[in-house]
């Protein structure tokens, strides 16, 4: 029955961009943060929010892999790679996969980042996907996302992303792909604890808000917690950094009806 259950979510959520249910995967970090570190100022949160690929020292490579609800049917793949040019401006490229044999999604996508000012950039990036069923032939869709993010002052950030945003609330649309809005906001009181707080709005489910925090340990070892609500999702991880810019993180997320999902993230950035 649950295994059905499951089956049924998949086969809802994968036009629908992975929402409510299943969170999308990004990398193991955002993973233990349920995806509130939006506003982050650090390159780990490029999946997530296109802007924040301007923080990526020049090379910058994420690969990491999400079981949802230990279900071997349902997993979700994501890889990141970006480069950051001498005039501050980044470019990246992502890949992204979700389901099984049976019902998948397979997004690829482009990304260009510019920096405004100090500690202000936005982002955009272009999708395609390609949605695999058994009832239908393969199916092509093609959108973009937009990020933003600024540091308002040292200990205080702001970061804004939207998906599909053409036609979001209209009720005639031309794809079933989700549009949603996703506002974060980061607070630094040191430099070894962030606290990230964040809302999404989507066209198909109700308002999701989510909130965490990360702590560093002499910068020898990440923790990560956080909370989720509609629907209710617990998360926690840790970081171990191996130097020479590697670090691995493992995280876990616990959905309060489907069960646990547990992740693991590997991640190159070069020194500057």
């Amino acid at each position: 029955m649950r295994v059905l259950a499951l089956s049924i979510i998949l086969c809802y959520t994968v036009f629908a961009n992975a929402q409510n249910g299943v969170n999308l995967f990004n990398n193991a970090v955002s993973s233990a943060l349920n995806n509130s570190n939006i506003a982050a100022p650090s390159s780990k949160s490029l999946s997530l929010n296109p802007a924040s690929m301007t923080y990526a020292s020049k090379v910058y490579f994420s690969l990491g892999a999400q079981q949802s609800f230990l279900i071997n049917d349902i997993n979700q793949g994501n890889a990141d790679l970006a480069y950051k040019m001498k005039n501050g401006n980044a470019a990246g490229l992502q890949l992204y996969y979700y389901g099984n044999k049976t019902f998948n999604e397979i997004k690829g996508s482009f990304a260009y980042a510019v920096d405004l000012a100090d500690n202000t950039s936005i982002g955009l990036r272009l999708h395609g996907l390609m949605i695999t069923s058994p009832e239908n032939d393969k199916q092509y869709a093609g959108t973009f996302s937009l990020g933003g993010q600024t540091q308002l002052s040292p200990q205080f950030g702001v970061g804004l992303v939207t998906f599909n945003p053409i036609g979001f609330f209209r009720e005639n649309r031309s794809t079933d792909l989700s549009h949603n809005i996703q506002l974060g906001i980061g607070y630094h009181p040191a430099e070894y604890l962030s606290l990230f707080l964040s809302a999404t709005l989507d066209d198909r489910h109700p308002l999701s808000v989510g909130g965490g925090f990360a702590y560093n340990v002499r910068k020898k070892l990440y923790l990560y917690l956080s909370a989720q609500a509609n629907p209710g999702v617990i998360g926690i991880g840790i970081g171990i950094p191996f130097g020479k810019g590697s670090s691995i993180d493992i995280a876990g997320s616990q959905h309060l009806q489907l069960g646990f999902s547990p992740a693991i993230n590997y991640t190159y950035s070069s020194p500057e």
